[in-house]
């Protein structure tokens, strides 16, 4: 049980990281610059009591991937909230990522092998679509975010999502 909670840490600090950064505030660059300080300590300390077995030069490489396409997605997440907001932003972030991830699993790991895998899988895949949808849908003249910046908002949460995406599958590679 203890073992759970502690891996629950670092999903509950990045549901938080949006919340946190916006009420902060700063410019984009100083948000991500923020974020790249805090992996980087916190690796530092995991590595103290921790070390990997074998430091080599994939492992090097394949780490130094995964930062950039980190970096991509929380730079385009960041930008992505300022258009949209969080409270319309983190669905959409959220739901891509699963989206991405999910196909990933299916696609390039071959996850899903029975029929009924694809059924219900499928279905999922179109309930988080039409959750996400439901999340951009506004009526008239109530939302203050108008519908070009939602578009943009939009595009850069998948652009994001995308970066995030590419950060897993570098980690699940390896």
């Amino acid at each position: 049980m203890k073992n759970i909670l502690f891996g629950l840490i670092p999903a509950l600090m990045w549901g938080i990281q949006p919340i946190v950064m916006t009420k902060i505030g700063g410019k984009s660059t100083d948000k991500v610059m923020g974020m790249g300080l805090g992996i980087f300590i916190a690796g530092i300390l995991i590595s103290i009591f921790k070390r990997p077995e074998y430091l080599t030069k994939t492992l090097i490489l394949i780490s130094f991937i995964d930062g950039i396409a980190l970096s991509y997605g929380l730079i385009n997440q960041i930008k992505g909230f300022e258009f949209v907001g969080i409270s319309k932003g983190t669905p959409i972030s959220t739901g891509t990522q699963l989206i991405g991830a999910t196909l990933v699993g299916v696609l390039y790991f071959n996850e899903w092998t029975k029929s009924f895998q694809y059924i219900l899988g499928s279905i999922a895949i179109i309930l988080i679509i039409i959750g996400v949808w439901l999340t951009t849908f506004k009526e008239d003249k109530v939302s203050d975010i108008d519908n070009g910046n939602l578009k943009k908002g939009i595009a850069t949460l998948v652009l994001s999502s995308i970066g995030f995406v590419l950060c897993d599958i570098e980690n699940c590679r390896y």
